[in-house]
């Protein structure tokens, strides 16, 4: 004896629509040609005026069919999608990307696209998706790609997604400039400038020190004054805040200055 599955009315697509709708339990062997596998979850028995319609339902699709001469009519959810890149990633922070997603088309054929952030929040909808520019924001960041039509929420399908973890090479942020002491520094004494900035991504950041009067003075976040000197008074010094992506891609140079004040004994 075959399953046993609780049925309700409908209107499965077809050739000639039934006269009649019945809600019937319907005995599964009793089918000729139907699947009997644990997928299927429901089956519809709907007697029109001329020859029976059998629409049987698994786990993503419904098939409808008639012991007429028409041809069966198969519904189903999009494919799984896949997400592609413009650009391999990593991405460089200031380019403008897109990400497109597709999937195969289900029946009915309308796929709708929907981008969607790890929290389940609603990005943007469309086939692509575009970020003009790209910021060190979208660093590490997850985004989802949701493939869907009309029996995507029904109860044969649901929505099938895809995902991108992206990463992004940018530069250190602003470079801050402190002081061991307020100005002015008393000539004779020992003092430090420190230079500090955001990691960026590779993360880590190698300073450089100009003056505008000798250029590159010293590599290092410290630079120490042992002593100061009157020859120190009115030198505007620059720090510099760089990575490997500063210096291999694009070569911008973030940088503070400050302009060393000396009382001079």
């Amino acid at each position: 004896m075959g399953w046993m599955v609780p049925l309700g009315s409908g209107k499965p697509g077809g050739c000639t629509r039934p006269q009649s709708e019945l809600t019937v339990f319907l005995q599964l062997d009793a089918l000729p040609n139907a699947n009997h596998s644990k997928s299927v979850v429901g089956a519809l028995y709907v007697p029109p005026a001329q020859g029976a319609r059998v629409a049987v339902i698994n786990h993503d699709r419904m098939v409808s069919s008639s012991t007429t001469a028409c041809r069966p009519t198969i519904q189903d959810t999009p494919g799984s999608p896949k997400i592609t890149s413009q650009s391999s990633l990593p991405w460089i922070a200031g380019d403008v990307q897109t990400l497109t997603c597709h999937a195969r088309p289900g029946n009915p054929p309308d796929t709708q696209y929907k981008w969607l952030s790890e929290s389940g929040y609603l990005i943007h909808k469309g086939e692509t998706l575009t970020f003009d520019p790209v910021t060190r924001m979208e660093h590490r960041r997850t985004v989802i790609c949701q493939a869907e039509n009309k029996l995507s929420h029904t109860v044969i399908g649901r929505p099938k997604t895809a995902s991108v973890r992206l990463e992004v090479k940018y530069p250190p942020g602003q470079p801050m400039i402190s002081s061991s002491h307020d100005f002015p520094w008393l000539e004779g004494s020992d003092q430090s400038l420190y230079c500090e900035a955001k990691p960026g991504n590779p993360p880590y950041v190698f300073y450089k020190w100009f003056s505008a009067n000798r250029g590159l003075i010293h590599t290092g976040s410290v630079l120490r004054f042992h002593p100061v000197s009157r020859s120190n008074h009115s030198d505007r010094l620059a720090c510099r805040a760089e990575n490997t992506f500063t210096v291999m891609q694009h070569g911008k140079h973030i940088t503070q200055s400050v302009i060393v004040l000396v009382e001079c004994k």
